[in-house]
């Protein structure tokens, strides 16, 4: 058994020949041992048939031809065994894993899945509802610029409207206190009354006239005048004032009537003092034929609004367009 391992470790590789034989070698090599595990003797060159586990006569050079039944047929690719070291589960799944192309149909070339349809309008909408959103933006701001203005403006015409109403009521308030204090001089009833225009007024009787409004600062100017008749029946006007230098009043047609008290927007000491004018005429009794009445006006400071600014400062009227010159007209030709 010992000598059988040493001759079979140097048996060499048996060539095969396009007839199917295997050539034995002069040299002396064994053939590789049959199927049934028996090794030839020495120095026999003949190689026993596959299968038959006889050993061939010395001397012989025929080689038995290998029985087709003795090639096995090759395993079924589910009988393999894998090799040392790899995972049953990983080869199994290598192998159910589609080729490339092979998948169902959309598949790419990758084999990746089908392929994606492009998505529709991605920059295209961003840019759209960027200017979509500029859009809206710059419509709200001007629409709140717009609303600031109005409501500036608004608040503007309420600002005027409130200093033209405090400047009528001081013309009205001015003139209830001399209507109160003057009245009955007006008809010719008041007692101490000088018989001439220029007789100074008695202290009493121009303090009663003048004295709570000479003490107001905001009262300009105070003036009665009493229609009277003389004994010689001629017609007269007794005026007293309260400043004989303050009595040039530019008035303006601004204003309003309130109780046949007309009072009116004006100018004083050549239009830079804005000032109100409250006037009115009383009525003398019927039965006095001597005192026909009168009138009463007061003139207080007023404070500065837009009316008097388009007074002091008009605005320049638009340039006026340039009339286009007349065409002159066609001489008639002249008949030959």
């Amino acid at each position: 058994m010992a000598e059988s391992k040493r001759i079979s470790g140097r048996q060499g590789t048996a060539a095969t020949s396009t007839s199917g034989r295997l050539s034995s070698s002069t040299s002396g090599r064994i053939a590789a041992p049959s199927a049934s595990g028996r090794v030839p003797a020495a120095g026999s060159g003949t190689v026993p048939a596959a299968g038959s586990g006889k050993i061939p006569a010395p001397g012989s050079a025929r080689v038995p031809a290998i029985a087709p039944a003795s090639i096995a047929p090759p395993a079924r690719a589910s009988a393999r065994v894998p090799a040392a070291g790899v995972n049953r589960k990983t080869a199994s799944s290598k192998r159910l894993a589609p080729r490339a192309g092979a998948g169902p149909a959309g598949a790419n070339a990758a084999g990746t899945g089908p392929k994606k349809k492009k998505q529709r309008g991605g920059p295209e909408l961003i840019i759209i509802g960027a200017i979509l959103g500029v859009a809206i933006l710059g419509t709200l701001v001007f629409a709140m610029y717009q609303n600031s203005r109005v409501k500036a403006r608004d608040q503007g015409l309420e600002a005027e409207k409130k200093i033209y109403e405090d400047n009528i009521k001081l013309g009205k308030d001015a003139y209830q206190i001399a209507e109160e204090s003057g009245k009955l001089f007006i008809l010719g009833k008041e007692s101490g009354v000088p018989e001439h225009n220029n007789d100074p007024l008695p202290a009493n009787l121009k303090e009663k006239l003048f004295g709570q409004l000479g003490k107001d600062s905001q009262v300009y100017n105070v003036i009665y005048n009493r229609d009277y008749k003389d004994k010689h029946n001629k017609p007269l006007t007794d005026q007293r004032v309260l400043y004989m230098d303050k009595l040039r009043i530019d008035k303006m047609a601004v204003g309003e009537v309130d109780n046949e008290v007309d009072i009116r927007y004006g100018f004083a000491e050549n239009k830079t003092i804005p000032v109100v004018l409250a006037t009115k005429n009383i009525k003398g009794d019927e039965t006095d034929a001597a005192n026909a009445g009168g009138q009463i006006t007061v003139i207080v400071r007023a404070k500065n609004d837009a009316k008097f600014e388009n007074v002091l400062h008009p605005k320049a009227p638009p340039p006026e367009k340039a009339d286009k010159p007349a065409d002159s007209p066609v001489a008639p030709p002249q008949p030959k």
